[in-house]
């Protein structure tokens, strides 16, 4: 049962549109605390860079043998340089992710000890995106759209879903239905988009 679900996303046409981050885990030994203050110092032994939040998405659909199409905006920045590179690798086109110049890619930086999360430290830019990246997407959306057998929309509350773009999928899903996940902190901004399947995000 399992086998046939996974071996059903092969082929499959599917739109992710939402904010792209790149996680960035740095892990070593933290055995001795700092003399400057009672918080353990961490040794760094390696750091691994992996997508994040919808670029997290688009790349284990990509996995599983899905056609993905994604729709996101990054920085002008290394980390929007390396995000991108990371998902080309992964077999996600890059081809449809704005480059919004002056803003920070969302980055959460996590340091581990083994298993254990010791901190986190984020880098983003959380505003609405400018209205020339805006248009953008909007260009792009119907078409992405009307190509897609799915369409996964990840809000993180980070910009991306601007009130013009949540009624624009909105109106094309009225007018021309398709399954649609919505992975949102605000689940209520979709209520009038018949999601088929919503999963409401309240984590940091």
């Amino acid at each position: 049962m399992q086998v046939s679900i996974i071996d059903a996303f092969a082929g499959q046409k599917v739109l992710v549109i939402g904010d792209a981050m790149l996680d960035r885990y740095s892990a070593g030994p933290a055995d001795r605390l700092s003399r400057e203050a009672p918080v353990p110092v961490e040794t760094l032994a390696n750091h691994d860079d992996v997508p994040g939040g919808a670029a997290n998405i688009a790349a284990n659909l990509a996995r599983l043998g899905a056609k993905v199409r994604f729709l996101s905006v990054v920085g002008d920045d290394r980390e929007g340089d390396l995000l991108c590179s990371i998902l080309e690798e992964q077999g996600v086109s890059t081809a449809d992710v704005a480059i919004q110049p002056g803003r920070n890619t969302l980055t959460n930086h996590l340091a581990l000890n083994g298993d254990h999360l010791l901190a986190r430290f984020d880098q983003d830019s959380t505003e609405l995106i400018d209205s020339l990246t805006e248009e953008i997407l909007l260009g792009r959306l119907a078409e992405l759209y009307l190509d897609s057998d799915a369409v996964i929309i990840s809000d993180h509350n980070a910009g991306v879903l601007t009130p013009r773009i949540i009624n624009a999928l909105t109106s094309l899903q009225q007018h021309d239905a398709r399954l649609v996940v919505v992975h949102a902190k605000n689940a209520s901004l979709y209520r009038d988009i018949h999601a088929t399947v919503v999963k409401p995000n309240g984590g940091g």
